[in-house]
C-alpha cells in the first residue's frame, strides 16, 4: 500500500512533529508533503532523516519569510495542487489547510485534525494575531474578508476526507460541533525521549534554580496562559520557571527582571529542559490545549501537574492521583489546587497506566483499525 502524510508545514518544533514523527514510524514508506519546510527540524523528526519531502511554491525564500506566520489563503492553493493519485491513503495532519488537499475516488484520506484553526472559530482569541501587527486598525476590514472566506473554506476542506481522526476527547467535542462530523479519538503517543538527565542538584546548580520550583514549559503564545502561572506565582510569591520560546518571550523576560521568582530560560535542549521538569514541584498548565504532550511526559517523570479542567488535559490527568483541576482562574482556586499537588507522590504504577494509553502499539493498531474500516 503507498502511503501519503500531509501536513501543514514544518517550520518550528512542537507537540505536532512528535505526532509526524509517529506517523513516519507507523508507515515506514510513506512519502511527506508540506507547503514549507525547515530542514532543521531533522533533530525534531528523525524518522523524516531519510525521506525527500514535496513541498510546495511557498517553500521559496521570498515565501517563508513573507508567509510563514500568515500564508492562510495561498497555502489552500498550495494544497489543492498537489496531485496523490499514486496513493492508496493520504493521511492529513492539520490545524489549518492541510485537510483540504483533494484526492481521487480511489485513493483514501484519514484527517487528523489536531485542532480546528484557532484563530477562525473563536477557539482562541483572534486578537492574539494581530495585536503585534502595525495598522491593525486598518486592516481590520480586510482581515475581517479574508476570515469569512476562510471559514467557509475551512468547513467545505474538512467534509473532504473519507474518516476523521481528533487527538483528544476535547478536539473530539469541537469537531462535531463546528464541522458536523463524527471523528475517531486516537491518541498521540507519548514517549520520554532517550536523554540521560541531570541529577537534581546538578540541573538546579547549572540554572541557579530555587531548592523548590513550578515549572511552565510551553511554546510561548497567548492561548497557554503562562501569564496566569505568573499572576499566581507573583501574588504568593512562588518560584516559577519557563522554559520555551515563542512571540511572548520577550513580555515574560521583562516581567522576570522585576520579579526575581519568576525565572525565563527560554528554548533548553532536551536534557536540559526535562531535567528541570523532572525536578520541579509541579507542572503548572493553565492554558486549554488540544492534547497536551508535556502533561504526559510531566506525569511519567514523577512530577504531578495542576491544570485548568478543559482541553486534553482531562484526558491525561487523574484528580488527586496524577495531578488536581483548577476550574476558574481564580488565584486563590488555582493555589489550593498547587497545594494539593505538592503532597502527591507519583507512583511507579501510575507512571506504567498512563504510559499504556499513550502507547505507540495502541496508536498504531487504532489508526490500522480505522484504515482496514474504509
Amino acid at each position: 500500500m503507498r502511503v501519503a502524510i500531509v501536513i501543514d508545514s514544518l517550520l518550528g518544533p512542537g507537540g505536532d512533529k512528535k505526532l509526524l514523527n509517529s506517523l513516519l514510524e507507523a508507515y515506514k514508506e510513506a512519502d511527506v508533503y508540506t507547503t514549507m519546510y525547515n530542514k532543521n527540524l531533522l533533530n525534531y523528526i528523525p524518522n523524516l532523516s531519510h525521506k525527500k519531502v514535496f513541498t510546495s511554491f511557498l517553500n521559496k525564500k521570498i515565501y517563508k519569510k513573507t508567509f510563514s506566520s500568515h500564508y492562510t489563503i495561498l497555502s489552500t492553493f498550495a494544497f489543492e495542487n498537489f496531485t496523490f493519485d499514486q496513493y492508496d491513503l493520504v493521511i492529513s495532519m492539520s490545524t489549518g489547510p492541510a485537510k483540504g488537499i483533494i484526492t481521487s475516488t480511489n485513493t483514501k484520506h484519514i484527517s487528523i485534525i489536531l485542532t480546528p484553526t484557532r484563530y477562525y472559530w473563536r477557539i482562541d482569541n483572534p486578537a492574539n494575531y494581530t495585536k503585534r501587527l502595525k495598522h491593525r486598525q486598518l486592516l481590520r476590514p480586510p482581515l475581517w474578508f479574508i476570515n469569512v472566506y476562510s471559514r467557509i473554506y475551512d468547513y467545505q476542506s474538512a467534509q473532504r476526507s473519507d474518516s476523521v481522526v481528533s487527538i483528544s476527547s476535547y478536539i473530539q467535542r469541537i469537531i462535531k460541533k463546528i464541522y458536523g462530523r463524527k471523528s475517531d479519538v486516537v491518541f498521540p503517543p507519548v514517549v520520554l525521549p532517550k536523554v540521560t538527565l541531570y541529577s537534581s542538584n546538578k540541573i538546579k546548580d547549572k540554572y541557579h534554580l530555587p531548592a523548590h520550583y513550578l515549572v511552565c514549559m510551553s511554546r510561548l503564545y497567548p492561548y497557554k496562559r503562562i501569564d496566569i502561572a505568573i499572576k499566581v506565582c507573583i501574588e504568593k510569591n512562588l518560584s516559577l520557571v519557563i522554559v520555551g520560546d515563542g512571540p511572548d518571550l520577550k513580555k515574560y523576560l521583562a516581567i522576570s527582571r522585576h520579579h526575581p521568582n519568576i525565572r525565563v530560560l527560554g528554548w533548553l535542549q532536551d536534557k536540559d529542559a526535562y531535567s528541570i521538569l523532572k525536578q520541579a514541584d509541579t507542572l503548572i498548565f493553565p492554558g486549554i490545549e488540544d492534547f497536551g504532550i508535556i502533561i504526559a511526559e510531566s506525569i511519567m517523570l514523577g512530577t504531578p501537574v495542576c491544570a485548568y479542567n478543559n482541553g486534553g488535559a482531562t484526558d491525561i490527568v487523574t484528580e488527586n492521583v496524577t495531578g488536581s483541576f483548577f476550574n476558574t482562574y481564580d488565584l486563590e482556586e488555582i493555589y489550593k489546587s498547587l497545594q494539593k499537588c505538592h503532597k502527591m507522590k507519583i507512583t511507579v504504577k501510575n507512571k506504567q497506566q498512563l504510559s499504556e494509553k499513550f502507547s505507540f502499539d495502541k496508536f498504531k493498531n487504532k489508526l490500522q483499525s480505522i484504515v482496514k474500516s474504509l
